[in-house]
């Protein structure tokens, strides 16, 4: 793995406390503003909720602080309470209306609460006050790029970077936009530049994974989504991405590695195959594949616990079938498989279970 990936991130990803010191803001310029309210030491701890307390403190005493208002809306952001943020901006930008970090703060949260027309809106008044600033054609590059306008947004993140080159949002979106436009390199290239001024944007080691998948390189999409994981590891969709390889190039233990978790996880009935279904399944036939029958059995047990209202999956069944049959409980294994062929008659796994059975009873 290289030097980057190593050193940056899979050893010091959790070590962010000067990082995120010195740029905690991820799409706001509001960096400036930092440094003068206990509600700041708070906002790089993450304590959003404490911050917000503090700034409104603050803003009882003092209506018009700019900072305050600044921080309490960008508080209200980080949480992803995009509509409080909203209302905090409103607020912001009303006080202060030739403010270009109110119009952009209001244009991210209508672009969060996918109102995108608005969001247009106030990047472009935040242009209009000042054209040389990266962050409302950032805005718009995503938005154009949610929009799937593709070029209009490929050339606002080239705008951002005019008056920016390191802008890691800009970077960021161009990584989106190659990576959507199936030109694997350059996206790579781009999250790299991403990771080298923010190792804590945590997407793009799993973008950079998709890159890699997406070119057929498995050990090496493999590396970015295990990365990823340590960080992550309750993420299922990554998850199952990174067992689905590792189950293909039959590393069963790192299948069971990143799964078993899902034994005491409480989830719910599942109406439908879900990506829980397809997770513990793996899960299941990877301990069978290690000849551990009986942690199979239990697993493939949960799986059909999940599945008690929606039971019309004849693969539950079929793996049953064939963990008794390992374990010698024949009786068993034959009502499993059968349950497998009413429900889809020609499911050659079981009809094979079936032929293992009349060889073990002859």
């Amino acid at each position: 793995m290289d030097k980057l990936l190593t050193h940056k991130r899979c050893r010091h990803i959790g070590c962010y406390s000067i990082i995120i010191l010195l740029s905690y803001v991820l799409l706001s310029g509001c960096a400036s503003r930092f440094g003068n309210f206990r509600g700041d030491k708070k906002f790089v701890q993450n304590k959003y909720q404490l911050a917000i307390a503090e700034y409104k403190s603050v803003l009882k005493k003092d209506p018009d602080n700019k900072q305050a208002l600044s921080m309490l809306a960008w508080s209200y952001f980080k949480m992803g309470e995009y509509e409080d943020a909203l209302d905090a901006f409103v607020i912001y930008q009303q006080l202060y209306p030739k403010e270009t970090e109110a119009l952009n703060g209001l244009g991210w949260s209508y672009f969060k609460t996918g109102k995108y027309e608005k969001a247009k809106q106030d990047f472009n008044k935040s242009i209009k006050i000042n054209k040389k600033q990266s962050d409302p054609y950032n805005g718009l590059g995503w938005v154009y790029l949610s929009d799937k306008e593709e070029i209009a947004a490929f050339n606002k993140f080239q705008e951002a970077l005019k008056y920016d080159i390191e802008s890691p949002e800009a970077h960021r979106g161009l990584g989106y936009y190659y990576f959507f436009k199936e030109n694997y390199d350059n996206s790579i290239i781009e999250m790299r530049r991403v990771l080298r001024i923010q190792p804590d944007w945590l997407d793009c080691l799993v973008l950079i994974g998709k890159n890699y998948l997406a070119k057929k390189e498995y050990d090496e999409a493999a590396k970015w989504f295990e990365c990823y994981l340590k960080e992550k590891p309750d993420d299922l969709d990554i998850v199952l991405q990174f067992s689905q390889m590792e189950f293909y190039k039959k590393d069963y233990a790192s299948v069971v590695k990143y799964l078993s978790y899902l034994k005491i996880k409480k989830i719910d009935n599942q109406k439908e195959w879900s990506s829980y279904s397809s997770a513990l399944s793996m899960l299941g036939w990877s301990y069978f594949y290690q000849e551990n029958y009986k942690e199979s059995l239990n697993v493939f047990g949960l799986l059909k616990n999940l599945h008690s209202e929606s039971d019309y999956y004849a693969d539950v069944h079929d793996a049953l079938g064939w963990n008794y049959l390992k374990l010698k409980n024949l009786d068993e294994a034959f009502a499993e498989f059968q349950i497998a062929l009413k429900l889809a008659p020609e499911y050659a796994s079981s009809l094979v279970g079936l032929d293992e059975l009349k060889k073990l009873k002859e």
